[in-house]
């Protein structure tokens, strides 16, 4: 019984024996020759690291497919934390400050904290926003100082031994890293733009570098910078506001994004699809593989409405206007004649289609340089050229308003072809007195929009009414934002509305003001070109626009196409003969007689426009404005030209000549000499109302 109980014992003994070494060489031959080779990659990669790869912004360019804001390469220091450990970190990090001191190279350094002697520290001013977070990050209260954050920078990265110069910028680095969320997955930029020189020291001393790597990258260039910088507007790196709103976009935090004018408004295409490198290490953190397969797609190429020619021709020409009417001011000998001319701005429409060919703001600025002269340019508060006076810029549009009201007027029958009014120079209203510069005596609308009469629009606007004034003013786009894709202000329509809106009352005597560009009324030169632009094509207002179209990086593809969506935003209601009349009073005022005549009536092309002197500043000369369209048969373009204290709306009229100079001639306006024209100047002024 004994001996059969122990052979069972071992034949089952051996039983599970002979099973484990079942399952051993069943699962040796599943490893190794089943799925072998698959098995060994997994040994290999046993960890993957995506790694955002950037994608190329995309390219601005004029109408013609001339550069404005283009890419060039660059190259930048980053750090990879593959290779760069903590171990190492501080070693390699002051080693670069050094290399970069030698080399007088600037590193990305917007840390708060300067250095203020031994072991004493203060925060950069005005820079609330980062030191902000600077607390927030280290778990600091809103009372904690320069030195309270210092501290625990210098003891959360072991930098108790160094100088006070350098444990700034190590604490600076450090905590940049760490902010920006420093791992195997993103790296970190060190330094932008570097030269070839420095890019070279550091590939020739990598062994002092671990984790550090130089790569390209595409830099913003501008090969003309001054040419439209308010409407190019201007990128940079992404700060945590945006960030907390666009990650969820995709944006990171060490992202580029648009930060003003058409690198904002057009971002969506501009940006472009980032990509993913996925890095493939060993369990020892060797690199084992690199997969390339999903790279980044490049931004789209946005193609504004500008002509770049056409653009640098505007801004000299008005330039030249501003520096004629200041020197003819102060050759005058009076006071508030213009000699205080130094701002303007002039917009340059397509009167069929509102695309805006060239754009004026003076004075301006240099885009190429932007960055290094912000400060200077921001602090100028006399010259705010930081200010694009041509779309954010608000005037009184002063006689330029009489077309309107006299649209309004032949209307609502208020006026006809036949219609005269007298004028003695000289108009009493209720208790108020209201004055024209001339006595013109019984007048039609024709010589009253050619003389530009005070008196004869007073008792119009005295007629029509402040309502329906306004109704037709805001057809022609006088005091509503025109769609244009960048920011612009609104400005301001006269009326019982926005004086509401003020907390105050309208007044009958308003009404009569406002008639003649005055009362509240202020609008944007790009407002003004608007309105000549609807007259000028007989009524029908656009979307006023600067992008033409969007193509892909490489302009093959047609993305969006402006021209081909036209937006009609309002008709102005006014019956064809009406608005022929008034045009007719306009191309009067370019001829013999009229208030801008001095400067049109010998031109080649067929100009109809419109004078107007806005009061202002009581200590400074009036604004001096000009609207016009040509050809006058069959607009092609619509001119609005603004000169700050330029005493005289037909002083601005030079300015608007220049550019259809070029724009139908094809004459370089340097060849069109203004000098002799100073008794033209006085002689304009002579016909000119308030």
């Amino acid at each position: 019984m004994k001996r059969t109980n122990f052979a069972l014992r071992y034949f089952i003994m051996i039983f599970f024996v002979g099973v484990v070494f079942a399952l051993y060489i069943f699962n040796l031959v599943n490893l190794q020759l089943v799925h072998g080779e698959e098995n060994a990659m997994k040994a290999e990669k046993t960890a993957e690291f995506p790694v955002t790869v950037m994608a190329a912004r995309g390219e601005i360019l004029d109408r013609n497919g001339k550069p404005i804001a283009v890419n060039a390469m660059g190259y930048s220091i980053i750090f990879d934390a593959l290779y760069m450990t903590k171990d190492n970190m501080n070693d390699t990090i002051q080693s670069l400050l050094v290399l970069f001191d030698k080399t007088e190279e600037t590193w990305v350094d917007e840390f708060p904290i300067v250095v203020k002697g031994e072991n004493k520290y203060e925060f950069v001013p005005d820079k609330e926003k980062e030191t902000e977070a600077l607390r927030k990050h280290l778990r600091l209260n809103v009372y904690a100082t320069a030195e309270n954050c210092m501290e625990h920078l210098i003891e959360r990265y072991e930098l108790e031994e160094l100088d006070p110069k350098t444990k700034r910028e190590m604490a600076a680095v450090r905590y940049q890293m760490e902010a920006g969320e420093f791992s195997k997955a993103i790296s970190y930029v060190f330094a932008e733009n570097v030269t070839i020189d420095t890019v070279s020291r550091v590939k020739e001393n990598i062994a002092l570098f671990p984790g550090v790597d130089v790569r390209t990258y595409t830099i913003r260039q501008y090969p003309e910078g001054t040419l439209a910088p308010h409407l190019i507007g201007t990128i940079g790196k992404i700060n945590a506001e945006e960030y907390a709103e666009l990650k969820d976009e995709g944006y990171l935090l060490n992202d580029t994004l648009g930060k003003s004018g058409i690198e904002k408004a057009m971002e969506e295409y501009l940006r472009g699809k980032i990509g993913k490198r996925v890095i493939h290490t060993d369990h020892n953190g060797k690199l084992v593989n690199v997969d390339d397969r999903n790279m980044p797609t490049p931004g789209n190429t946005v193609m504004l409405t500008l002509d770049n020619d056409l653009q640098r021709i505007t801004n000299q020409a008005l330039i030249d206007n501003i520096n004629e009417v200041a020197a003819k001011g102060k050759l005058s000998g009076k006071e508030k004649e213009g000699g205080d001319c130094s701002k303007g701005a002039i917009v340059v429409l397509n009167a069929k289609n509102f695309e805006v060919l060239a754009y004026s703001s003076y004075p301006s600025f240099d885009l190429s340089t932007y960055r290094e002269k912000y400060e200077e340019l921001a602090k100028d508060e006399e010259r705010t050229p930081l200010l694009n006076r041509a779309l954010n810029g608000t005037y009184a549009p002063g006689s330029t308003m009489k077309p309107a009201v006299a649209l309004g007027a032949l209307q609502e029958n208020v006026l006809n072809a036949g219609s005269h009014l007298t004028c003695s120079g000289v108009m009493d209203y209720q208790t108020l007195t209201f004055r024209c510069l001339g006595n013109h005596g019984s007048i039609g609308l024709i010589t009253a929009l050619t003389k530009s009469c005070n008196i004869f629009f007073y008792q119009t606007g005295d007629m029509l009414g402040i309502e329906k004034m306004n109704l037709y003013s805001k057809r022609l786009g006088q005091g509503q934002l025109t769609g244009v894709e960048v920011s612009e202000s609104k400005g301001i329509l006269a009326g019982k509305e926005a004086r509401r809106a003020q907390g105050k009352q309208w007044y009958p005597g308003d009404t009569l003001q406002a008639a003649i560009g005055q009362s509240d009324n202020v609008f944007t030169p790009i407002q003004f070109a608007v309105y000549a632009a609807t007259i000028a094509n007989g009524g029908t207002r656009y979307e006023a626009h600067f992008v033409k179209e969007v193509r892909d990086y490489a302009r093959e593809k047609v993305i969006f196409d402006k021209t081909g969506s036209l937006e009609v935003v309002a008709e102005l209601g006014v019956d064809p003969e009406n608005i022929d009349l008034v045009k007719r009073g306009m191309r009067d005022v370019c001829l013999p007689g009229g208030t801008a005549a001095n400067t049109f009536a010998d031109f080649n092309i067929a100009v109809a426009g419109k004078t107007g002197t806005a009061q202002g500043d009581p200590s400074s000369s009036d604004n001096g404005n000009f609207i016009c369209f040509a050809p006058y048969d069959d607009p092609e373009i619509a001119i609005a030209v603004i000169l700050e204290n330029g005493a005289h709306g037909g002083w601005a009229a030079p300015a608007a000549r220049a550019v259809m100079e070029y724009y139908f001639n094809g004459r370089d306006i340097t060849s069109n000499s203004q000098e002799g024209r100073e008794g033209d100047l006085l002689g304009d002024a002579a016909v000119e109302d308030q």
